[in-house]
């Protein structure tokens, strides 16, 4: 809980354009990211700020096409811990109740916001029309965190994607399988890939090597994969990448999706006060704006970092830091 002295502290703060901690309203804080941490993944990323650690990997498999006979799947598994959500609360029962609710509406939003943006790079997860593609599981661990999860979430969800390498797939389409090829779900195919199961879907053949298959243009430089930016308006002014205190004194919080081009993939809004819509536009522009910039740093650190599959540097890298 927020202390009213300790409220009017901080907002005296943001009225001054002099945040607790010394940012100015539109400073991010210094982030760390690494990525090839998981070297048995298709990718993997490790993120850090001063109130959040997050770990993601992305695991892949052989299936056949769901709602898109073009198109392959992604989805978002989020695992908070009882450390980070239930913090402060009572019982057991409470503590994994809201664990749960806080895995899910995170899973939610990055799939919501994953799916808008993907939507043409899952048609390069497609193998064979109707019947094989790649299923991507994306597989994100808060180690540690403090207030707003989302925006964190999403910079080690894209830094993953940006280092994800599919497996090398030759088939022969006309030849179905017959179980020879994955009667069992243990025959892995290595680093996270699994080969397909079932009667009905073709045989395949994976190169298993780490640089044999394409790499996700989602994560690329200008890519669609996105990143979250989060405004908390306090005190009738935007303050982004919030702290804990900062997101616990906010009247509303304004989050908004951006792509590599610095394009607004989605918004969402959240808190129990009330948003003047007139200020929207701004909110959105400026927050395009600043995603944009949050795009290309990350991108500069993954390309110092060789993308996590030949690093230059195989230990954290930072920025933003002063």
């Amino acid at each position: 809980m927020i202390s009213a002295a300790e409220r009017r502290y901080i907002e005296d703060g943001v009225l001054q354009n002099l945040r607790v901690d010394g940012r100015a309203c539109t400073d991010f804080r210094p982030l760390d990211v690494e990525v090839g941490v998981v070297r048995t993944a298709l990718g993997s990323s490790r993120v850090r700020t001063s109130e959040a650690d997050v770990m993601c990997c992305v695991k892949g498999e052989l299936s056949r096409p769901e709602t898109d006979p073009e198109s392959g799947v992604v989805e978002v598994h989020v695992n908070s811990g009882s450390v980070v959500a239930a913090d402060g609360l009572g019982g057991e029962k409470e503590k994994e109740a809201a664990t749960q609710q806080q895995n899910s509406e995170l899973a939610s939003q990055l799939n919501g916001f994953l799916q808008h943006s993907l939507s043409e790079d899952m048609r390069a997860l497609c193998i064979v029309s109707g019947s094989l593609c790649w299923r991507l599981h994306i597989d994100v661990l808060v180690v540690d965190g403090r207030g707003l999860l989302l925006d964190i979430c999403s910079v080690a969800v894209r830094a993953a994607l940006a280092d994800t390498i599919l497996p090398a797939v030759s088939l022969d389409s006309t030849t179905m399988g017959e179980g020879e090829e994955g009667d069992s779900e243990e025959e892995g195919v290595g680093r996270s890939g699994r080969r397909p199961t079932g009667a009905d879907l073709p045989k395949v053949e994976i190169d298993e090597r780490a640089d044999a298959g394409p790499r996700l243009t989602a994560g690329a430089a200008g890519g669609s994969a996105p990143v979250c930016v989060t405004a908390a308006v306090l005190a009738g002014s935007a303050v982004w990448d919030p702290s804990a205190p900062e997101v616990g004194c906010a009247e509303a919080l304004v989050t908004i999706a951006v792509d590599g081009q610095g394009l607004c993939l989605g918004m969402r809004r959240s808190g129990q006060g009330v948003l003047d819509a007139s200020a929207l536009p701004s909110l959105v522009q400026r927050g395009c704006a600043l995603g944009k910039e949050l795009q290309s740093r990350i991108q500069d650190v993954l390309q110092a970092q060789g993308a996590g599959k030949e690093a230059v540097n195989p230990h954290a890298m930072g920025f933003m830091a002063e």
